[in-house]
């Protein structure tokens, strides 16, 4: 590429005329590009597009042009979403705020020295248990509220993808809270990339993972339908998503390709679209808090002593929450069959 030395030489002078924080700096820096691009096209590209289109002005507006296929098709699925999946993202935005006040626990037993997980000595330079899970469930909150703003504005693919890794990092934290060996394997995870491989390939894959939560399952008193529904959405989920992640082209026709009913009037197939296979997203996405969360407090109040402090509003708060959330769920999902709903 020709062009490279003097983009270079160029790039050393904004350096050296704006600060990373001007508000010129973009303007300055696409201004250079579209000289340097206009002045370096192809005889046909120059005989089509008139040299006062090249300045940068006009190319943003070009730009703007293809941004409002993605602006229009994400207005439509936000207004769909408010009308058809309102309850599905309440209870999102319920599960977040649950999440969160696991962090606000964490710091408060910590606070008054109360354990934690198993607070036995470490090695010197070894996470405690209070780091790993603030890191692990700061990442659930804060993939839930991404999560959630793409299965509201309907981009299916790329909700199903950051899903799985929501699904991933709960089991995770499950697991490491339920299986001695393996929070020993997650804490001692090493830094080494080739070594790090081996280690989490061996002792924390995903399969890892799910093992340990089925036996949590198992050993938490649910009844047997109650603990065969959560194995059955579980190994499902990780079935169903795994070909969007892995960009099967049959997951990615169905996610790809809008049915009638999910079809955008402009039709494109860019940008969000709310139909049947976005409730189903959703109607996942809120079994997984259901069940997450109703395990992560039931093993830690059980099995690590976890007791909420009498008197704390923000306690009575977040199981009040919790409660709420997994009427919310069974109501939602009795009254979704009742209605002959299939999302």
């Amino acid at each position: 590429m020709s062009r490279l030395p003097s983009l270079r030489r160029q790039a050393d002078g904004i350096l050296s005329q704006t600060s990373a924080d001007s508000p010129g700096r973009l303007e300055t820096l696409l201004g250079a590009a579209c000289s340097s691009a206009g002045a370096g096209a192809d005889p046909w590209v120059r005989a089509v597009i008139p040299a006062d289109e090249m300045a940068a002005g006009e190319f943003r507006r070009m730009v703007a042009g293809y941004n409002e296929i993605w602006e229009r098709a994400r207005t439509e699925a936000l207004q769909a979403s408010s009308a058809s999946l309102a309850p599905r993202l309440f209870q999102m935005d319920l599960a977040a705020s649950i999440l969160g006040d696991f962090l606000w626990m964490l710091d408060l037993r910590e606070k008054h020295g109360q354990p934690i997980l198993w607070d036995r000595a470490r090695p010197p330079g070894e996470a405690p248990p209070t780091a790993l899970l603030q890191l692990l469930f700061a990442h659930l909150t804060n993939t839930t509220v991404a999560l959630r703003r793409l299965v509201a504005e309907g981009m299916t693919l790329p909700a199903k993808v950051l899903f799985r890794q929501l699904s991933e990092l709960g089991d995770m934290t499950l697991a490491l809270a339920a299986d001695f060996a393996f929070f020993g394997h997650y804490r001692a995870w090493t830094q080494s990339p080739d070594q790090s491989y081996a280690h989490w390939k061996k002792h924390l894959a995903p399969k890892k993972a799910r093992a340990a939560v089925a036996a949590l399952t198992a050993r938490m008193g649910f009844d047997g339908a109650t603990r065969s529904a959560m194995e059955e959405h579980r190994a499902g989920r990780y079935a169903w998503l795994s070909g969007s992640e892995h960009s099967n082209p049959v997951a990615l026709l169905v996610d790809g390709i809008a049915s009638s009913e999910d079809a955008p009037p402009h039709g494109s197939l860019l940008g969000g679209r709310a139909g049947a296979a976005h409730r189903v997203l959703a109607e996942h996405v809120n079994y997984f808090h259901y069940e997450f969360v109703s395990l992560a407090i039931t093993l830690l109040i059980r099995e690590h002593g976890w007791t909420m402090p009498a008197g704390e509003r923000a306690a009575a708060e977040m199981v009040y929450r919790w409660r709420v959330l997994q009427s919310l769920y069974v109501l939602g999902e009795a009254v979704a069959d009742r209605a002959g709903d299939t999302g």
